[in-house]
């Protein structure tokens, strides 16, 4: 299966450079997108829709600053319009999120296209089944997307390109993901659970000489935060994680699979009370360890849910070295704004 894998992924390289680009959209003029953009700008001067600047290119496509507006538009409907009201620092965190998570969603689904997985709509109408319940029934559902001008169309479509993407991701990988009862069986025996306090200086969509600048001011940090200083008060003057700064830093009792990986690797192997620095996708994370805690439930209880778990985070770990391996084969660059 690995040997066709590989085949696979070489003709996928060979149809990249045979296949036709396609640009980045620009927004229209008086559209609430547009006129949001403009608010943007005027925190932001490169996210001013006239100029669309491209803020992501690889030989699938661009992306713009209008595409970016754009999907958040389409995910959040009206409610996007409340980026424009953020403080300027946390208008670039959320516009580099969402540069992040288009981009990468835009080249699994190229991907997914050239490999021709397809999508038939009894497979979108069942996740749009389990969209209803959530809000009590299809009408309750369509009366909010109607509220909050999202578009039921783009739903569906949208859930068609994530079902794609599954489906080309479980096809490459799902039989090379094989966990066994030794794998269980350790991590039984390890912490279920940590705590720990954290800052996070961002640099997604920095340059890499600002990184190395991000890098040193995170060195210092983590530096006072070892003489002693009061790591709560270093959180709230320092911290980029809208997520936690307001609580100290504080992520209280998450399990294992839930954090990205060199996070979580910290948070459950540095000993605890002590503090260590380490990078993600995110940025540069100044983490204090503050406890941790193991499985009291009986193991055959807890077996399979345990499988689960680690066949859960052996597919994340391969679907992040498969979409790295293709942003290098793709010439996928990210432009900072």
């Amino acid at each position: 299966m690995k040997k066709v894998f590989v085949i696979s992924f070489l003709l996928l390289a060979l149809m990249i450079g045979c296949g036709k680009k396609s640009g980045a959209i620009k927004l229209k003029k008086g559209t609430p997108a547009y006129e949001t953009a403009k608010e943007l700008a005027m925190l932001v001067p490169s996210l001013d829709p006239d100029k669309n600047q491209i803020v992501v290119t690889c030989t699938y496509f661009d992306i713009s600053t209008g595409d970016v507006i754009q999907h958040l538009f389409n995910n959040m409907g009206k409610d996007a319009a409340g980026i424009a009201q953020l403080p300027a620092e946390r208008i670039q965190q959320e516009i580099n999120r969402a540069i992040s998570q288009l981009a990468e969603k835009q080249l699994l689904y190229q991907v997914a296209l050239e490999f021709g997985v397809t999508v038939d709509d009894t497979e979108v109408d069942s996740l749009l089944q389990n969209q209803y319940q959530r809000f009590q029934g299809q009408e309750k559902f369509e009366e909010w997307a109607l509220e909050k001008g999202i578009d039921l169309e783009f739903v569906r479509k949208d859930f068609s390109s994530l079902i794609m993407i599954e489906k080309m991701l479980d096809e490459k990988f799902t039989d090379q993901i094989t966990v066994t009862d030794a794998d269980v069986e350790e991590a039984y025996g390890q912490a279920k659970t940590a705590t720990v306090r954290h800052i996070l200086l961002n640099t997604t969509s920095l340059s890499d000489s600002t990184k190395i600048e991000v890098q040193k001011k995170a060195e210092d940090l983590l530096a006072r935060a070892k003489k002693g200083e009061n790591f709560e008060k270093l959180v709230k003057d320092y911290s980029e994680d809208p997520g936690s700064k307001d609580r100290g830093g504080l992520y209280s009792d998450f399990e294992r699979g839930t954090m990205v990986k060199s996070f979580e690797e910290a948070a459950f192997n540095t000993p605890i009370g002590e503090f260590s620095l380490v990078e993600t996708r995110f940025g540069y994370h100044i983490m204090k360890i503050e406890s941790r805690k193991g499985e009291t439930k009986p193991f055959d209880e807890v077996k399979e849910q345990l499988k689960a778990s680690l066949a859960a985070q052996k597919k994340t770990d391969a679907y992040m070295g498969f979409l790295e391996e293709l942003k290098e084969t793709t010439e996928f660059e990210v432009i900072p704004l």
